[in-house]
């Protein structure tokens, strides 16, 4: 199989109709990967902030 025959499979079914291309699914997986990464970062702010918290309430007794 040519590499247009296996690209034509990604973009259109018979039974489907018109399938998202190649492109749109990586770019899909793109944009999963950068949410993912922004909740990770957002989780290790309140994670950090609730640590800090504590250390600071652990010193003030």
């Amino acid at each position: 199989m040519s590499v247009a025959a296996i690209l034509a499979l990604f973009t259109f079914d018979a039974d489907l109709g018109p399938i998202p291309s190649l492109t749109t699914l990586i770019a899909a997986l793109f944009a999963l990967v950068a949410i993912a990464a922004v909740a990770v970062v957002i989780d290790s702010v309140i994670v950090g902030w609730l640590d800090y918290c504590e250390i600071i309430e652990r010193n003030s007794k």
